[in-house]
């Protein structure tokens, strides 16, 4: 039995220092449900956003959040949370940790912001960061057919990134090497129901795909420390 792409990608993932894994079901129906209750209440989340996607919606916002969309204590969003921060402190992920956060009390992981990415054909999400310390993506929708889209200009080959998610990275200094590094995922139907954690600090876009008029749909957020009292009034970056 041939390999999807999602598992053909986890040497990616680890090269990223991302953690990669499925969704527990109660979590992502929960979430696939919030990203269409936001887009009903049109709580258009593109001002804080540098994607060139019409349909972006906050499911909870860094700033303020709609009464009839608050979550901050509904159960499967603290059950959320918590699984979140657990995954935070799991290789390969963690390996970021030491060299990067240095405090004087331990601080819980909580979320910042959430919001849902409805991306229609020919849209597409620029190279950019966001704020925070980790985000993360959630795949809930992928219209197309892999085959068709590598098959749109160049065929069969790596070359073709129509539809692609890529992560843009340093390269270590390796004799007379050194950079930055564009790592490629071949997000397919096998990545539904399926999360990427990473750093927050780490360049990332999306390219358009051709092949479908349905929405590619992907919740995404970002993960902050939990200061106490201090506020994260900042707009996310994207």
């Amino acid at each position: 039995m041939s390999q999807t792409n999602w598992e053909l990608d986890r040497q990616k993932f680890e090269y990223l220092s991302m953690y990669h894994g499925r969704l527990p079901t109660d979590i992502f129906d929960w979430l696939k449900n919030k990203s269409f209750k936001a887009r009903e209440s049109s709580y258009d989340a593109r001002e804080s956003l540098v994607g060139h996607i019409r349909q972006e919606y906050y499911i909870k916002s860094a700033t303020d959040d709609k009464e009839d969309l608050k979550v901050d204590n509904d159960p499967t969003y603290l059950k959320f949370q918590s699984w979140l921060s657990h995954r935070c402190f799991e290789k390969p992920v963690n390996m970021f940790n030491p060299t990067n956060f240095i405090l004087s009390n331990n601080r819980p992981i909580i979320i910042n912001s959430v919001w849902a990415n409805f991306q229609k054909k020919y849209e597409f999400n620029p190279p950019h960061t966001h704020t925070g310390l980790f985000s993360f993506i959630v795949f809930v929708n992928i219209p197309y057919d892999y085959e068709n889209e590598i098959n749109q200009f160049t065929i069969g080959t790596e070359e073709n990134q129509t539809s692609k998610l890529y992560f843009i990275s340093l390269v270590p200094l390796n004799h007379d090497k050194s950079g930055l590094s564009k790592t490629i995922l071949n997000v397919d139907k096998s990545y539904e129901g399926k999360i990427l954690i990473f750093p927050a600090s780490l360049t990332h876009g999306v390219n358009p795909f051709y092949t479908s008029d349905d929405y590619r749909i992907t919740i995404s957020g970002n993960l902050v420390f939990d200061v106490g009292e201090e506020k994260y009034a900042q707009k996310i970056t994207s």
